[in-house]
């Protein structure tokens, strides 16, 4: 598995205000990157096309309301990946970032790092951005 990590930023927002945000899939649309494409979630489900990466589909998957929520691909994404925003608490704040993590050739690897790196970093900005204005 390779991992695609973005950089760590603190967070206006408590672990519970975290964990109302990624309690309903549909809020991760909020803070997806303005590239993304035919947008659908139903449940705990949602599928989105990026531009030069395709379409994916994710689920949600474990979750550790202290620090840990994961969406996994679906059975028909056309890639396998898992999506994981990890942080910690600290004094009434977050801090926290999204990584991606997918089993890939090192030829492609090459060719999705920047991509994949700048699509977390987007996540974690445009996550940040959703807490500044609680």
């Amino acid at each position: 598995m390779v991992k695609f990590s973005a950089e760590t930023l603190t967070y206006k927002a408590n672990k519970n205000q975290i964990a109302d945000f990624f309690s309903k899939i549909k809020n991760l649309q909020k803070i997806m990157p303005s590239e993304i494409e035919q947008w659908e979630a139903t449940g705990n489900r949602c599928s989105f096309h990026i531009k030069n990466l395709g379409t994916m589909s994710m689920e949600k998957g474990f979750v550790n309301p202290d620090n840990e929520y994961e969406f996994i691909s679906a059975a028909d994404s056309k890639v396998d990946f898992t999506l994981t925003f990890r942080f910690q608490e600290i004094d009434e704040q977050v801090a926290g970032a999204f990584e991606i993590q997918t089993e890939i050739n090192p030829f492609l690897e090459m060719m999705v790092k920047r991509p994949l790196t700048n699509f977390v970093n987007i996540l974690t900005k445009n996550l940040y951005e959703e807490f500044i204005g609680l």
